[in-house]
């Protein structure tokens, strides 16, 4: 669901002007935009919408507590969207867990002393990519940005 950049309405599907304020409808971001970034979103979103949801937002990055937004916040579409970012990384990260307790678990088998750790460490460090982008989703949920994590971000489970 689309809205008008100046005036907030519900814009129709496929829409050329905004029924309320005859502005022009772009899917492009305001070229005004101070600073703007290529994976910003945030101007798609109604402030009133993001001031709401912001802080139930930031719970879409806390892996499977992605489900609280996502059924707290049906209707707002600023939730959802970090409900999506959210919902790609938990299930990245689950995928993650599982590969790296399969390499755990063959080395600890197989191989036994330094050669073991070494592996359940690097298995370990391996995660932190995984926390970075956790907290950079919590960063924007809480600024009230709406910008895509890195490498994942375009992602779209929710529509």
């Amino acid at each position: 669901m689309a809205y008008c950049t100046k005036c907030g309405s519900v814009l129709e599907d496929n829409a050329k002007f905004c029924s309320s304020c005859g502005t022009v409808v772009s899917s492009d971001p305001p070229s005004s935009a101070k600073g703007f970034r290529l994976d910003d979103y945030t101007f798609r979103y109604k402030a009133e919408d993001i001031s709401q949801n912001q802080t139930l937002s930031i719970f879409a990055y806390f892996s499977w507590f992605v489900l609280i937004p996502l059924l707290a916040a049906q209707n707002s579409p600023y939730a959802r969207f970090h409900s999506n970012q959210g919902l790609v990384l938990a299930i990245f990260w689950t995928g993650w867990w599982v590969i790296a307790g399969i390499v755990s678990g063959i080395f600890r088998w197989v191989a036994f002393g330094w050669l073991e750790l070494f592996v359940s460490t690097l298995m370990g460090i391996l995660n932190l990519p995984f926390l970075i982008l956790m907290i950079l989703g919590i960063v924007n949920a809480a600024s009230g940005k709406a910008r895509e994590l890195p490498v994942i971000g375009k992602i779209r489970i929710l529509k």
